[in-house]
């Protein structure tokens, strides 16, 4: 989104590298001016992270971080009505592992956040050989549908458990009210 995870991790301690991803223009300019001071901090041409490489559309929420590829659901309107679609922005869509391959090869083992408003799954089918070199992942699983054809968590925990990785901590976040 604007660089708060980026921000977080600085905060703890951590000097490594970074490399963020952000397709929305005015998050992605926010980005940009907080990672000049920080060599280690890498922002992404404005592209969405995704299964295949070529162009996608991104609908941005009035809230900007509800923004997704993926049509909202009225169940989420109904809990967080900023998270309402205003415009959409069009961007090119680029697999993990071609980042992985032009920025990250050299590295041994790595970690991953993925928040991409329910299309996680579809983030990760273009992520094999970055998967490969993880030492963590953090990504954000929803039980409930907030967004058309998003996958859930126990799809998403089932794929990450069969590449052999185990759910360490569960933090809850964005909370749905109502029926």
């Amino acid at each position: 989104n604007a660089g708060q995870y980026a921000l977080e991790m600085r905060k703890f301690g951590f000097k490594g590298l970074i490399i963020s991803i952000e397709p929305l223009l005015a998050e992605h300019e926010v980005l940009l001016k907080l990672s000049q001071n920080d060599s280690n901090w890498i922002i992404e041409e404005r592209i969405l992270a995704g299964p295949t490489n070529g162009t996608g559309r991104i609908n941005r929420s009035e809230n900007s971080f509800s923004s997704s590829i993926l049509p909202i659901l009225p169940l989420h309107l109904k809990s967080a009505p900023k998270s309402q679609y205003v415009s959409q922005e069009i961007v090119p869509m680029r697999t993990l592992d071609s980042i992985w391959k032009q920025r990250c090869s050299r590295f041994t083992k790595v970690g991953l956040k993925i928040d991409v408003q329910g299309y996680e799954q579809s983030v990760l089918e273009g992520a094999q050989l970055l998967l490969q070199n993880c030492a963590f992942i953090q990504i954000e699983m929803s039980v409930l549908p907030l967004y058309e054809n998003q996958s859930l968590y126990f799809e998403t925990d089932t794929f990450l458990r069969s590449l052999g990785y185990v759910l360490w901590k569960i933090k809850p976040g964005f909370i749905v009210t109502g029926k």
